[in-house]
């Protein structure tokens, strides 16, 4: 990706990872973002015009998807409510547990759910579907929900868990301004504050790990989960391979 858009936070193109068997993914194709109700006309227009942007999926709480509505004109939207219950835990949770145990049981619910796994197995079958053109994945920042099909779509794509993570914790470059700039704004904040606002904002590695644990103790690993769970052929990942690949 040769631009960036200034107005959307945590954006990046999935283009020109390397896989295993010396490949890498093409360019301006696959997108990974936090929410984009602040993107400009002419950005949106960027996209479609440079990049062909024909699908957006958000995973985004029903709340955040009617009361900040994507900046997206007109292009296709499918909304995938992975974790309804995403806005309920952060209010009850933050009071009752520590930040890193209140981000397992959000990535719990990310990975155990019925309703994560129908969106994660819908989030494939759009972009199976979607022949042409670009493709956007997005939730609130760009971190947890969209992080978790990140990962799944790299793996599936045959990229490396090493890379995998490596690419996942990018997310700390795009969003720690943001952290800093929100614990600004707090008047003497606490240690829990700090802590919270951390969790929210910044990616930790050990969630990653213990995302892959828990398909490992639940699914029997992430092969067993993507092929008998989310219901993705061989014949699946061959298209997407054939399609979103290129050699190096």
């Amino acid at each position: 990706m040769d631009f960036e858009l200034k107005s959307v936070k945590n954006f990046r193109d999935l283009g020109n990872i390397k896989t295993k068997d010396n490949k890498k993914i093409k360019e301006n194709l696959l997108f990974r973002s936090a929410s984009l109700d602040s993107l400009s006309e002419d950005e949106y227009l960027l996209l479609k015009n440079k990049c062909n942007l024909q699908l957006v999926i958000d995973f985004r709480s029903e709340t955040s998807f009617i009361n900040k509505p994507d900046k997206i004109f007109s292009t296709r939207k499918e909304h995938l409510k992975v974790y309804k219950y995403l806005d309920k835990q952060r209010f009850d949770y933050t009071i009752k547990v520590t930040p890193d145990e209140f981000f397992f049981n959000v990535y719990k619910g990310l990975t155990l759910t019925e309703e994560s796994i129908e969106s994660y197995s819908k989030f494939f079958r759009l972009i199976i579907d979607q022949k042409e053109g670009s493709i956007i994945f997005q939730c609130t920042s760009g971190k947890d929900r969209t992080g978790i099909a990140a990962i799944l779509l790299l793996y599936v794509l045959g990229v490396d868990k090493e890379t995998i993570i490596k690419e996942h914790m990018k997310t700390f470059n795009y969003m720690y301004p943001i952290f800093k700039k929100e614990l600004d704004n707090i008047d003497n904040p606490t240690y829990f504050d700090v802590d919270f606002l951390y969790c929210l904002y910044i990616p930790k590695q050990i969630y990653v790990e213990f995302y892959f644990k828990l398909l490992e103790e639940h699914y029997g690993g992430i092969d067993n989960y993507i092929k008998n769970y989310l219901k993705i052929s061989d014949e699946d990942i061959k298209v997407l391979r054939d399609r979103y690949l290129e050699n190096i």
